[in-house]
Order: structure tokens, then C-alpha cells, then sequence
């Protein structure tokens, strides 16, 4: 995540499979390098993401560990394994997810905020006629879909580069998080650079 003048934020995804995926019912592991760098490992079979990037990862719920829904950044990967950033104010704690959990290339943020837009480069067309989509998941209760919304979709057949900014800003409530998804069986390699922008 880079900040930007004018309160604009820059965060960039990159992976090589689907741009959502689930974190597995796997004990977590302490992935902290002393005290720079706080981290938790969970599990996530053959996800594709990228390391030091970034990710919206759900809330985790261990029962001795609560992780809530955040940005995180990526510091490092496995094949099946992904070692998330933890917060100032989140301590590593062992227990086991649900398996229910989530992650995706997409955005939250407790403050209201607007998004801006974004860019997207695949290392070549993909010809499986797979839909890319970016929907909000509205904060304002989760268990119901009414506020859910699709903002862009496209069908990414011949697709290597999508340039979209609207020509007017989305407003988005605190705790409205936006959400990529694209299967992308064809295993291309994806990067994705996010614009969002504080309502202050």
C-alpha cells in the first residue's frame, strides 16, 4: 500500500490463480521475525498469490485468536501458505479457523471512503471466457445481500490490460468492502493496482 497527496491510497495484488480463495481449517503458526515483523501463517491450498502484496483477508475466529476483517500485506507465501501482517494492536495466538474464512484482492476500511478506480495487467489473454467482477459487500450487515452491488464485470476473453476510472467517484460507508473475483483456470499471472481515497 502506498498513500499518495490528496488522502488518494494505492494498494497492489498480484497472484497467478482465482483472485479469492478460502483459508483452510489448519492450526496457525507464529511467522514474526522478532519485532519487525508481526505475523501469523495460515493455510490456503494452491492460492497463486503473490508475496509483498496485499490482500482483504476476513475475520478469524480461532477461539483463542480473534483476527479482525483488515488489509493485510503478504510477506511471504508457500505453495499452500500464506504468512499475513498482523495489526499494532493484534498479538499471535495459536488455534485452528473454521475453514470458512476468507481472502481475495479487494479493499475494507473502517472509515467511510471513495474508490477511484483501478488497473489491470495479465502476463497474456486468457481464452477460457471466464467473468472478471469487483462487487461491494456492504458493512451494513452482513448476513443479508440487499446493499451487495456489482461495480464492473467483464468477460476477460483476449483481455491483457483494463484501465477503469469512473467519472465519478463510488462512495463507500466504513466497513463496505470491495471484492475481486475472477477463477482464472488459465493460470495467468494477474496484477492488480487498487485506487481508493478517504471522504474526509
Amino acid at each position: 500500500m502506498i498513500t499518495l497527496p490528496n488522502n488518494v491510497e494505492v494498494n497492489y495484488f498480484a497472484g497467478a490463480g482465482a483472485m479469492s480463495g478460502t483459508i483452510g481449517a489448519t492450526a496457525l503458526s507464529d511467522g514474526s521475525i522478532a519485532l519487525d515483523r508481526r505475523a501469523v501463517v495460515v493455510t490456503s491450498s494452491s492460492h497463486g498469490v503473490k508475496a509483498n502484496t496485499d490482500l482483504f483477508v476476513s475475520d478469524i475466529d480461532t477461539g483463542t485468536a480473534y483476527l479482525s476483517n483488515r488489509m493485510r500485506r503478504i510477506f511471504a507465501v508457500g505453495a499452500d501458505t500464506l504468512t499475513l501482517a498482523l495489526a499494532r494492536e493484534e498479538a499471535y495466538a495459536a488455534g485452528t479457523p473454521a475453514g470458512t474464512e476468507s481472502w481475495c484482492a479487494g479493499y475494507i476500511s473502517k472509515y467511510p471512503y471513495f474508490l477511484l478506480g483501478f488497473k489491470i495487467h495479465l502476463s497474456a489473454a486468457d481464452s477460457n471466457g471466464e467473468t472478471l467482477t469487483l462487487t461491494t459487500d456492504s458493512g451494513q450487515n452482513s448476513s443479508v445481500t440487499y446493499w451487495d452491488t456489482l461495480l464492473y464485470s467483464k468477460v476477460m476473453t483476449g483481455v491483457t490490460d483494463i484501465v477503469w476510472f469512473p467519472e465519478v467517484r463510488i462512495p463507500l460507508m466504513g466497513n463496505d468492502a470491495i471484492k475481486f473475483a475472477w477463477t482464472n483456470t488459465g493460470a495467468k499471472t494477474w496484477g492488480i493496482e487498487l485506487f481508493t481515497q478517504a471522504r474526509v
